[in-house]
């Protein structure tokens, strides 16, 4: 089996692998995701990577170590800038491929929006090799900035992805491997750079590592190299495939003491990837896969001089004109140094091609080249890169289609519990409201007959209260009647009824004053704790209403909120406080209707007995009032006729009060009673309504959810069967397939002339 047959069952897989993307994106969307995207981005890359060769070679070194040129002469062709203060602009496949009708280069890249962020996916244009050469690299202003933190203008709306140079007709190690030269930027220069250069890592099978003249690695080299092509979390590459490749050796004093150094940065770069420790053998193989090289002298013999002044004046955005006359220092400056590269690279290339070849040291790289290559076909590194890459990609975006069908029997089964969490929610709210309820019901009923036992309790202590102030009330009271117009024989002459008449409306006029003293001092002994350490029965039935609805509806709510922590169903769990107003705004209501109902009842008692009582006492002090006519000055009779009114008033109220504090049916009475309980009923039940609500959203959203959970299974079993038939039989195929061909190349090899 040769090259092009390999290549050809391997794109057969390839396009077998996109053919159940396309499927993905035009039958089932839903089993789309990053991966599979991904996925596809991937195979699209190997398809183009297949069909330029086999065996897959990335370029490593720091800028100015002779990359480009050593590309270019395993190339045969200037294709990759050598211009100084330029740089590869990104990584770069370079090969022969029969699918190209013209040879040039496929740029892969992303639209950008003005934030940085991609636009759709992938997208490749065509450039002539020369125009890419010239176009797509960084200039010296561009490596100015280090950092890479400012895109150039020409590219301010692409990402650039990767470019894929074709040669019609490729000479040399293209030919004679099959072999596809991997062009990255220069290590060290940042962390872009360096980021982008380990991207292939994964995808070649051997590297060229350069060192300079001397054969030296910088530490910046060495941690680089150290922590990435000798990772292998991070390189595929074995480092036994690595060479060496000490370049510009025409420079070096010694071409011995370059080797000698090489070894020594060999060891140390071992020491720093293996902890401390070097292995001996890989250590000895890399020491025997140095190479000494001149690419500037091969590149001589194979492509000849390079078109310095033609890439600058395209690089720079000059004119031929511009480069040969300007007195600008800096194109001063690229003008010295194409002349000097020119002069010195015309000089040398009047040598006879064998000569060159000799001082380049052509054959030992060669050599080196075959030696790894033939290796790699030996341990199955290459048909295993290639094949177990595309296995790989199968395997994957199977998983993945599983990984997605897997994630929707899991909503699947999130939903079911969903559904059992909100029947146990709604079984357990409508448990909880049963016994708010009952409690608050039993605390509603209770609370009249409390009240009333607390003031019957508290009778005397109450009277006492009120008595005091009574007295204060009373003692003031002056009979405000004309003196003159009662003299002892007119008061003689008057009857009873005159007395009533005159004297009456006076001494009851305190009587609304003493009703408002009452009623305070009865409320404010119920309503505010007196000094004892004992609660007044409003403020027990406060606490209590208070202490079951903050119990009732903290269950409530931290059971809703449990359920729906994740937020996904339309039911809102709104502040406990709404409720707790609820209750307050009732409970003050109460509050004013008790004190209403205490007026009532101070009003009663004063209106129906001590109003009727006092009037029969007023006329019972007439006969005391007669013994001072007979001697008496006038103003002692009227202090006489105060003193006794104030008394009786008085002994009838605090004896009316007393009776009623303390008679069976109760202070407040029925009908208060029923007000009271009425009043205390509705801001339970209100308060109950509100839940009663939740239960019903909670009743929606049950539903919906088995609606869901109804439309979810349809859509996993069409993905299952979609799966079985569309993904893994045709999945199953292509890995078939490529087990089939590691078992021929195994048995029969590949053959890379052809």
């Amino acid at each position: 089996m040769n090259v092009k047959e390999f290549n050809e069952i391997l794109n057969g897989c390839n396009k077998s692998l996109q053919g159940v993307l396309l499927n993905i994106d035009q039958e089932a969307p839903a089993l789309q995701s990053a991966a599979t995207i991904a996925y596809g981005e991937a195979v699209e890359k190997e398809s183009m990577r297949n069909n330029m060769g086999l065996v897959r070679g990335l370029f490593l070194g720091a800028s100015n170590s002779g990359k480009s040129a050593l590309i270019n002469n395993l190339a045969r062709k200037i294709i990759v800038p050598e211009v100084i203060h330029t740089s590869t602009l990104m990584p770069t496949w370079i090969g022969q491929t029969e699918d190209y009708a013209d040879e040039g280069v496929t740029v892969n890249y992303f639209d950008i929006d003005k934030d940085g962020h991609r636009r759709g996916s992938m997208k490749s244009k065509r450039e002539a090799i020369d125009d890419f050469r010239c176009y797509y690299c960084y200039t010296e202003k561009d490596l100015a900035d280090r950092d890479r933190l400012v895109k150039p203008d020409r590219f301010k709306s692409m990402e650039l992805n990767e470019a894929y140079l074709s040669l019609r007709e490729a000479d040399g190690p293209c030919k004679d491997y099959a072999l596809v030269l991997v062009d990255t930027l220069g290590n060290g220069a940042s962390s872009v750079d360096d980021e982008k250069a380990q991207h292939n890592m994964k995808n070649c099978d051997f590297a060229f590592v350069l060192v300079d003249s001397l054969g030296n690695l910088t530490d910046q080299d060495i941690d680089f190299f150290s922590s990435t092509l000798f990772n292998p979390k991070v390189s595929n590459i074995k480092p036994e495939h690595i060479i060496f490749v000490i370049n510009k050796i025409d420079l070096s004093p010694s071409r011995h003491g370059s080797i000698e150094n090489c070894k020594n940065n060999i060891a140390a770069l071992l020491k720093k990837a293996y902890s401390g420790k070097v292995p001996e053998a890989l250590y000895e193989c890399l020491c025997s896969q140095i190479v000494t090289y001149s690419a500037l002298y091969n590149r001589l013999a194979h492509c000849g001089v390079y078109p310095y002044k033609e890439d600058a004046i395209k690089i720079n955005g000059l004119t031929r004109k511009e480069l040969e006359t300007s007195g600008e220092k800096r194109v001063e400056t690229i003008r010295t140094i194409v002349t000097e590269k020119e002069e010195f690279e015309e000089e040398k290339s009047y040598l006879p091609k064998e000569m060159l070849l000799k001082k380049g040291y052509c054959e030992e790289l060669n050599t080196m080249l075959g030696k790894v290559i033939g290796n790699m076909f030996t341990d199955g590194t290459i048909y295993d890169n290639h094949l177990n890459g595309t296995k790989e990609m199968a395997e994957n975006i199977r998983q993945a289609v599983q990984n997605t069908i897997a994630a929707l029997a899991a909503d699947a089964g999130t939903i079911e519990a969903k559904i059992k969490a909100f029947k146990k929610a709604k079984e357990m709210i409508e448990t909880l409201s049963v016994n708010y309820e009952k409690e608050s019901e039993t605390i509603a009923r209770n609370f009249p007959s409390e009240v009333d036992t607390y003031i019957k309790n508290h009778s005397q202590q109450l009277l006492i209260s009120s008595t005091v102030g009574i007295n204060k009330m009373i003692d003031g009271i002056k009979i405000d009647v004309p003196h003159g117009d009662y003299t002892p024989k007119a008061l003689k002459e008057m009857t009873s009824i005159e007395i009533e008449k005159k004297f009456l409306p006076s001494l009851l006029q305190p009587v609304p004053k003493i009703v408002d003293l009452i009623c305070n001092t009865i409320s404010a002994n119920i309503f505010t704790p007196v000094q004892t350490t004992r609660q007044t029965p409003y403020r027990q039935i406060v606490d209590k209403l208070s202490q079951s609805m903050n119990n009732y509806i903290t269950s409530v709510l931290d059971e809703i909120r449990a359920i729906n922590s994740d937020k996904r169903f339309k039911v809102t769990v709104v502040d406990k406080s709404i409720f707790e107003k609820k209750i307050s705004d009732s409970l003050y209501e109460m509050s004013v209707l008790l004190i209403i109902i205490i007026q009532k009842q101070i009003d009663e008692i004063i209106n129906t007995s001590i109003s009727s009582t006092v009037r029969k006492s007023l006329h019972g002090w007439w006969t005391s009032v007669k013994i001072f006519f007979g001697g008496g000055n006038v103003d002692k009779m009227f202090e006489k006729m105060e003193e006794t009114a104030r008394t009786e008033l008085r002994n009838k109220i605090s004896s009316d009060i007393a009776v009623r504090l303390v008679r069976p049916e109760g202070f407040l009475g029925k009908e208060a009673t029923l007000n009271l309980y009425r009043l205390l009923s509705k801001a339970t039940r209100d308060c109950d309504n509100m839940v009663k609500l939740y239960l019903s959203n909670i009743e929606h959203e049950l539903n919906s959810l088995r609606d869901h959970l109804k439309d979810n299974q349809k859509r996993i079993d069409f993905y299952r069967n979609f799966a079985e038939e569309k993904v893994n039989k045709p999945l199953g195929k292509v890995i078939e397939e490529i087990e089939g061909l590691r078992d021929h190349v195994v048995n029969h090899g590949i053959d890379t002339t052809n």
